[in-house]
């Protein structure tokens, strides 16, 4: 059928990309775009023909239904109808624009922190190691830069706020809103890498997040968690979105945890830290 069709003439075009066309869309992106983004397609094509074909026969009969049961009701029900739908209209048509740029602002926002984390990658290596004791600052450079490029890849083109989907044959849309404060629990291993990718997945969503790093690895994690801090602000995410405990404690961690703000945890660290995380119900 038509997704076959699209999914040949994809991967027909995906194979003649370059590897420089390849390394720039990530190979994350085109499996998304051949798999999913196809049948998003199916769906929107499949839903508009039935809506085309069925709607009319409804309109028109619950219409003349009216008017035979109560001529009265049915004037109003003629009345009504269109003016609840111009409503309808009037304000889908003032919401899409405003989800739209959110949309853009957001991704321009994750795109300057995978900048930064690229662009700084080797400076974090060098403190992660001097501080850690883990690793050596080659590995964990690439770490780095794995972590802001593969990620942003992945995260492109993807929709989380507004209008995700929609389903008109059982009249179900899928809305994307911020789920609130995240707590982003940091390990010594990856002190670095993993705040580069916490904070574009996090801001991704639009939602702040606040990272506890491991007491082994204070400074590293803050000096991390203030680069993209500053990247992401400076491409207009709010001030104090990103931020970082000074001084960890088993206190301070189980406060942010526990903290009726904090509405998810992204828990990565030893098995205590995990089961505590996930004792927390977030």
């Amino acid at each position: 059928g038509m997704g076959t069709d699209i999914r040949g003439a994809l991967y027909e075009h995906i194979n003649k990309l370059s590897y420089a066309e390849f390394d720039r869309f990530g190979t994350p992106s085109l499996i998304t775009r051949i798999t999913n983004d196809v049948n998003q397609v199916q769906l929107a094509v499949a839903l508009g023909v039935r809506m085309l074909i069925r709607w009319p026969f409804l309109a028109v009969g619950s219409m003349v239904a009216a008017l035979a049961v109560d001529l009265k009701l049915g004037i109003i029900f003629l009345i009504c109808t269109p003016a609840i739908g111009l409503v309808f209209w009037f304000v889908m048509a003032r919401c899409i624009p405003y989800y739209k740029q959110l949309q853009a602002k957001l991704d321009r926002i994750v795109d300057a922190v995978a900048d930064a984390g690229e662009k700084n990658a080797a400076q974090l290596a060098e403190l992660a190691v001097a501080e850690t004791g883990f690793g050596n600052e080659a590995d964990k450079t690439e770490k780095n830069r794995f972590a802001a490029r593969r990620v942003q890849q992945a995260l492109r083109g993807m929709r989380t706020v507004g209008i995700l989907r929609e389903d008109a044959e059982r009249r179900i849309w899928d809305v994307g809103v911020p789920v609130g404060v995240i707590a982003g629990i940091v390990p010594s291993t990856n002190p670095t890498s993993t705040v580069i990718y916490k904070t574009m997945i996090a801001l991704k969503a639009g939602s702040p997040i606040v990272f506890s790093p491991h007491p082994g690895a204070v400074n590293c994690t803050g000096k991390a968690a203030r680069l993209v801090a500053e990247a992401a602000e400076a491409a207009g995410c709010p001030k104090g979105a990103v931020g970082c405990i000074s001084a960890p404690t088993m206190d301070a961690v189980n406060e942010l945890m526990h903290h009726k703000f904090t509405r998810l945890i992204l828990a990565t660290g030893g098995s205590a830290m995990v089961r505590a995380a996930y004792s927390s119900g977030k």
